[in-house]
């Protein structure tokens, strides 16, 4: 219905919504009491999360499909036109775009790194305290062009880049999930890699006969994958190695969450979500 909905948490009662004429496809992130969302209509919107005053909106051109990431600083988002863009958290103002293949997963901000994975294959880390100068860009048009016309030794690095690491016969899926010095990314063809934060170096990768599509979980030592078969896979932090497997009933497993040493978890029985608590 392209409706922002804000409920009263004691009492459900309604205390502002929002009317986009297109629909909201993504969750809203919040920070530091603004309220982030993109939406469907190519606009991203920031809102006073407490009174649903509209602080700024940002034009995209390109619809909205995922869920942003905010720190006190910056919020970044992925928009369809398979570009991330960088935004002053309290302004809007632009302030580093960066492309990037296709993606269903959301940026990941850590310190002052941001991290982002595609179909391709490429996981990301680049430095969202850069900023782009006028002219930049086209300065650096005219430096590929001149590398590809062979006047240029090397090829200009986009803006902002810190490390990439590729795997061309995988497509990784969801958001990069970040713990200590690491981040983890799953792919579509049943791996969940965990490389390193700092240079981007493969630490251990972790294979299962199932399809992956929901970021992993990581709780004290040991990470959370759940796949498509309706099984949830610990895996330990520090090794690689499965500690556990649990097989729940029906398919489609969500991204498992955890709170006060509890799994909880959604799975699909018979076309209808069942959630299940497991200690």
């Amino acid at each position: 219905e392209g409706r922002l909905v804000a409920l009263d948490k004691v009492d459900g009662s309604l205390v502002w919504d929002f009317h986009s004429p297109e629909p909201f496809f993504s969750s809203t992130a919040v920070y530091d009491g603004i309220l982030y969302v993109g939406s469907a209509d190519r606009n991203f919107y920031a809102f006073d999360a407490v009174t649903g005053e509209i602080l700024w909106t940002y034009n995209v051109g390109s619809r909205i499909m995922t869920t942003p990431s905010a720190n006190a600083e910056v919020v970044a988002f992925i928009a369809q036109d398979n570009m991330v863009r960088v935004l002053d958290a309290r302004t809007g103002k632009l302030r580093l775009d960066y492309p990037i293949g296709t993606s269903n997963g959301s940026p990941s901000l850590n310190g002052k790194m941001l991290f982002f994975s595609d179909f391709n294959g490429s996981l990301r880390a680049i430095d969202w305290t850069q900023v782009h100068k006028p002219m930049e860009k086209m300065a650096r048009r005219i430096r590929l062009q001149m590398y590809i016309w062979g006047f240029e030794s090397n090829a200009p690095v986009l803006k902002g880049t810190v490390w990439r690491f590729r795997r061309r016969s995988e497509s990784f899926q969801g958001t990069p999930s970040i713990s200590g010095e690491a981040v983890y990314v799953p792919s579509l063809q049943g791996n969940v890699y965990k490389i390193s934060s700092s240079e981007g170096k493969l630490l251990w990768k972790y294979s299962m006969n199932s399809r992956v599509t929901h970021q992993p979980t990581v709780y004290g030592d040991v990470i959370y994958v759940s796949d498509d078969l309706g099984k949830i896979h610990g895996v330990s932090v520090s090794t690689g190695d499965v500690v556990w497997k649990l097989t729940l009933e029906g398919t489609k497993t969500s991204p498992v969450v955890v709170a006060e040493e509890t799994m909880f978890v959604v799975t699909n029985v018979g076309g209808k979500g069942v959630l299940s608590a497991i200690k």
